[in-house]
């Protein structure tokens, strides 16, 4: 069962994140260029992080513990598409103290892919929340 409800997931999140990249296919090769449109996701169940504004850029992970923080240590994350797999909200925070009410804060739903927007591209903090209502 389980098995088959993450095969559905993932599907799901795949559709959601080809539906945002929709524009982006249907234009003309030389205007196609949104972020990690020709990289490939790894394994299903991780909230992927895409690195780069390149078609080609890279796809990063980041595990789905519920409660889990993820601390940037060399300069902040950059995030400009987010696919959350994950079953809970991901947050991204401007800062690594987000808990004393600083900074910016960015939700992403669970089983969603989205472009950020750029105010948010550049998080010190990934929170994969216990959640699992919709942003």
């Amino acid at each position: 069962m389980t098995r088959l409800r993450n095969a559905a997931l993932a599907g799901v999140g795949a559709c959601l994140l080809a539906s945002a990249f929709t524009l982006a296919v249907a234009a003309p090769a030389s205007a196609r260029s949104a972020p990690c449109i020709n990289s490939q996701l790894g394994p299903y169940g991780q909230f992927y992080r895409c690195t780069s504004t390149s078609p080609n850029g890279a796809w990063r992970g980041t595990p789905c513990m519920a409660g889990a923080n993820y601390n940037a240590t060399n300069g902040p994350f950059n995030v400009y598409v987010g696919q959350n797999q994950c079953t809970v909200r991901v947050w991204l925070h401007q800062f690594t103290n987000w808990e004393g009410n600083n900074g910016w804060a960015y939700c992403i739903s669970p089983n969603t892919g989205v472009l950020i927007p750029s105010w948010a591209v550049n998080p010190n903090n990934i929170y994969v929340s216990t959640n699992r209502s919709a942003c």
